[in-house]
């Protein structure tokens, strides 16, 4: 990034961001996430400084970004809910509870110790930032965002029966390898 580069991105930086900081927080009523998806788009400025400066109005260029990010933290704020959801749809007797209704961490006891459905319950369910999270968890936005990832993951492998511990993959491997030994 060169020097008019980021002078540019400072400048709108300034002019915009209590403007797309308001856009945000409308879009989200929450604090912590409207400043997240404000953070985000310029960092993808400063990542794509010619896109922005080679736009005929930077502003638009930037609620543009916004708009797009705010729908991407929807879009992973709600597959997180659909994947929490859908795995204690299964394990539920009943309808599944809404976030003010029902004690999540009491109905679905067993699992709700789980670090994976917590840090899923704390993201989707409890409306909290990936910052918010990555402070309580002392850990980098990006680590904290892979954690959610793999939290997504584990609960859909645990719901569809194909999550595999340490210790199956280990039978499994000594099966194999037991096979192998008995061909001989």
């Amino acid at each position: 990034m060169n020097q008019a580069e980021t002078k540019l991105i400072k400048e709108q930086f300034e002019k915009n961001y209590t403007m797309l900081y308001r856009f945000a927080y409308s879009a989200f009523r929450d604090e912590h996430l409207a400043e997240e998806a404000v953070q985000e788009t310029f960092f993808i400025a400063c990542k794509k400084p010619a896109a922005m400066a080679n736009s005929i109005n930077a502003k638009n260029w930037l609620f543009f970004t916004l708009k797009n990010v705010i729908a991407n933290m929807r879009k992973t704020r709600a597959h997180a809910f659909e994947v929490l959801s859908t795995y204690l749809k299964g394990k539920a007797e009943t309808e599944l509870p809404y976030p003010g209704e029902v004690n999540w961490e009491d109905q679905f006891y067993p699992l709700s110790q789980t670090k994976e459905f917590q840090l899923i319950k704390a993201f989707a369910v409890d409306r909290k930032s990936v910052a918010q999270l990555a402070q309580e968890f002392g850990i980098s936005v990006a680590a904290c965002k892979k954690r959610i990832e793999r939290a997504k993951k584990y609960l859909q492998n645990v719901h569809f029966g194909t999550y595999k511990t340490r210790s199956t993959l280990r039978e499994k491997y000594e099966s194999a390898s037991h096979r192998k030994n008995r061909i001989k």
